[in-house]
């Protein structure tokens, strides 16, 4: 298990995972859709960002989807990361001897 903020609780992957799904659905939201404001209107939070912000913000979600997505990939596919290498070699041997404690452990290299 990896630690996390020194208090021995293991790093849960299906709990990163859903919390990166979360902040990747907030950035498309609050990008695209409406929100009320006061007086009635309503528009997109960050609609009105600069050009440069919203490309620094753009950028950001897109490292996070990616995030995701290497996560989910793990959970969904784990056969296929172990036979192509990209799995380090506990990963391999824990999916063959304790694939609970795979499915659980966040790789070091994956936190990054």
């Amino acid at each position: 298990f990896l630690e996390t903020g020194g208090n021995n609780l293991p790093c849960q992957r299906w709990r990163v995972t859903d919390g990166l799904a979360e902040f990747d659905e907030w950035f498309h939201k609050w990008r695209t859709q409406d929100t009320p404001w006061l007086g009635g209107r309503s528009s997109p939070p960050l609609e009105g960002l600069p050009a440069d912000e919203a490309g620094l913000l753009q950028q950001a979600q897109l490292k996070l989807h990616k995030s995701r997505l290497r996560l989910q990939d793990r959970l969904l596919l784990p056969q296929s990361a172990a036979a192509t290498g990209g799995s380090p070699p506990l990963d391999t041997r824990l999916l063959r001897q304790d694939p609970a404690l795979f499915f659980a452990r966040v790789p070091p290299q994956e936190v990054k």
